[in-house]
């Protein structure tokens, strides 16, 4: 058995009961969603930039792995893909390959296992897939056909923004100030400052 196996999915299980264990995806849709899967964006490219790794189009599942640009000795005790995607698909009817919470997912846990290593600490930054995680705590779906979409709304590469803190009280705040109406109601990065200010007051 791999070593860290048996941590990885008690770790899995932790997760989905506090975050999400019924699975239910879109039921409210969160401007704070968009905002969070568009930081990720920003960490992962800012993590590639560190390992000298080039930016990518994030068309891909694989775009999202920095394990594979890390390449590191311990990259092998790492659970495959698609047996974890089998024990997904044991846990709940609404599992879809277009759906890559469940990709943010894997990738955030072997990140919290591996962090300590020295391949990841002396770098000395956190996890870059905190952001994406949270939009399964949303309870919301990221779903790819052609690109990426969020709560109904295609994510354009040309417009990413950076929220200056992931704390839920102020990722709460962005959802009581900010209202989807179809693809427009999305912050741009002058309204996510004033409203970091106004939070902070």
């Amino acid at each position: 058995m791999k070593p860290t196996l048996k941590k990885f999915y008690v770790r899995l299980d932790e997760l989905i009961n506090l975050y999400n264990p019924d699975f239910q995806f879109n039921g409210n849709y969160k401007v704070s969603s968009i905002l969070l899967f568009k930081e990720g964006l920003i960490r992962i490219n800012e993590w590639r930039s560190i390992i000298n790794s080039s930016k990518i189009s994030f068309n891909d599942s694989e775009d999202f792995n920095l394990f594979n640009d890390i390449n590191a000795p311990w990259i092998n005790e790492i659970e495959d893909y698609s047996l974890y995607v089998e024990r997904i698909k044991e846990m709940t009817i609404n599992y879809n390959s277009r759906n890559f919470n469940f990709l943010f997912i894997y990738l955030f846990i072997y990140w919290e296992i591996y962090q300590s290593r020295d391949e990841i600490r002396n770098y000395g930054k956190e996890n870059p897939y905190i952001p994406l995680v949270k939009i399964f705590k949303n309870k919301n779906l990221v779903y790819f056909r052609d690109w990426f979409q969020i709560n109904g709304v295609t994510m354009k590469k040309n417009k990413i923004t950076h929220l200056p803190s992931l704390d839920d009280s102020f990722l709460n705040f962005i959802d009581s100030k900010c209202e989807l109406f179809g693809s427009t109601g999305i912050p741009s990065q002058e309204k996510i400052n004033e409203l970091w200010e106004e939070f902070q007051n």
